[in-house]
Parts: C-alpha cells; structure tokens; sequence
C-alpha cells in the first residue's frame, strides 16, 4: 500500500526539497505521520508541537477533505490516499 504526502512550497526545504513523499506500508495516518518525520526529521518543528500533537495553524487534508483533530491519529488510509498539510500563511 502507497500513500502520498503533499508538501507546500513552504515546508520542502525541510523535506529535502520534496513536493511529494510517497510512503509505503502505514495502515493509519498516525503511523504515516511518523514515517514521514522519520524520514525527514525537521519537519517536526514544522508541524508537531513538542506533545507530538499537530499545530492548530495547520491544516490536513485527506483527498481534498480537511480532516478534524480528533479523526487524525486512528484514521485508517487506503492505497493512494494523498495527505495534504497546508501551514496558515501570515503577512503585512
């Protein structure tokens, strides 16, 4: 099983410059979470707060649908589920 993590253009420095990670064999999104920042560690920061919680300013989407907090950790994936995190953007 192979699903995709999309990146934005803001956080691909930190993925080794990656647009897309695929990943194989994660059966939840918790478990795909933790491959993804295991396999580039700095993304942490980025999106985990030290709880290992998820940011509030940042947004998940599985297939275009932005997924609450609480469905996260269990929610179970299928072959070719994209994820998307999408950083709230501030500026002046």
């Amino acid at each position: 099983m192979t699903i995709v993590i999309e990146l934005p253009a803001t956080l691909r420095p930190y993925a080794s410059g990656e647009s897309r990670v695929a990943l194989d064999g994660q059966d939840s999104f918790g478990e795909a979470l933790d491959a993804l920042v295991t396999r580039h560690p700095r993304l942490r920061k980025r999106l985990l707060t030290s709880s290992g919680a998820i940011y509030d300013f940042v947004g998940v989407f599985l297939n275009d649908r932005r997924l609450a907090r609480d469905d996260m950790p269990d929610l179970t994936l299928a072959d070719g589920d994209v994820v998307s995190f999408v950083p709230a953007m501030a500026g002046g």
